[in-house]
């Protein structure tokens, strides 16, 4: 099998053919000079479930679809609250969108704790493409989305990660993601789990990191999820996961939230300029007019 890195982790049930082709062709040998960051069915390999008593999980979100029938979510990608209306997330999560799509906060997506946010507008870094040659790095998988409706009580924004040295080579750093718990048997997808790996190179990349995942890791479904270090008891936000290999068992490769901060800043700025209109409200109904009781018959 070909050790080549050929996946992005992501999950999303309307395109998951694409990545079971994208799987198969990673194994097989051959001489395609690049990879697609495409979307599959696949989380967190060997991690721990959340409980939502971590001081980081209210700061992850998911990224998701209504089911066919309508009652329900289905996440296909994970994010971080940057403020009470907007989200950072992988660029190839927000590229492969169609239809109306959700922010959702929750521990699970098919919690009766669940709630949604409708996405109304995002942006993906200019520099991002989602076909590069396998080998490449700072391949500018970022974006952001923002939402309508606000957060709901007790979820707030992640605080970004100011000193970059601390990203160095053998760092401990925690992994969280909606995804799958399996590279290969693709299940379990849709709750919020977390782990714990070292950084192998802190400058695979000017831009990116990537880790040791042999014994743990992210996987397809927790793209876009934050990579978080602790510091004094606090958690920061550093990172989003971009991909790795393919059934995700030995290494993983994280965009640096840190370097986009002033891309992100000038995209909220932009959007701060340019409000979107709020939607107008439904009107109410006029009621019908009561009848005038009729006056009494006269003798």
């Amino acid at each position: 099998m070909s050790d080549k890195k050929s996946l992005l982790r992501l999950a999303s049930g309307a395109v998951s053919v694409l990545s079971l082709v994208a799987l198969t062709t990673a194994c097989q040998k051959q001489s395609t000079e690049g990879m697609r960051l495409t979307t599959s069915m696949n989380g967190i390999v060997n991690g721990k479930v959340a409980d939502g008593t971590e001081a980081w999980s209210k700061t992850i979100i998911g990224l998701a679809s209504k089911d066919d029938d309508g009652a329900g979510y289905t996440i296909f990608c994970t994010g971080s609250i940057m403020s009470d209306k907007t989200v950072v997330t992988a660029a190839h999560c927000l590229d492969h969108m169609f239809g109306d799509n959700y922010i959702v906060f929750g521990l699970t997506e098919k919690g009766t704790d669940i709630q949604a946010r409708k996405i109304v507008r995002h942006q993906i870094n200019e520099k991002y493409e989602s076909w590069f040659p396998e080998e490449a790095r700072d391949v500018f998988d970022i974006g952001v989305a923002e939402f309508e409706g606000g957060l709901p009580t007790g979820y707030l924004a992640a605080e970004v990660l100011e000193d970059e040295t601390l990203l160095a080579d053998g760092a401990d750093i925690i992994l969280a993601g909606y995804g799958v718990t399996s590279g290969s048997m693709q299940s379990d997808a849709g709750t919020l789990r977390y782990t714990t790996v070292k950084i192998r190179d802190s400058k695979y990349g000017t831009t990116e990191v990537i880790t040791d995942e042999l014994q743990s890791g992210s996987c397809n479904g927790d793209s876009g999820g934050p990579g978080l270090l602790e510091k004094d008891g606090k958690f920061y936000l550093w990172g989003t996961t971009s991909r790795g290999d393919s059934f995700c068992q030995k290494e993983g490769i994280y965009t640096k939230v840190t370097s986009y901060r002033e891309w992100i800043k000038e995209t909220f700025s932009k959007w701060e300029a340019n409000p979107l209109p709020k939607p107008s409200p439904t009107p109410e109904p006029t009621p019908a007019p009561s009848a005038t009781p009729a006056p009494p018959h006269a003798a």
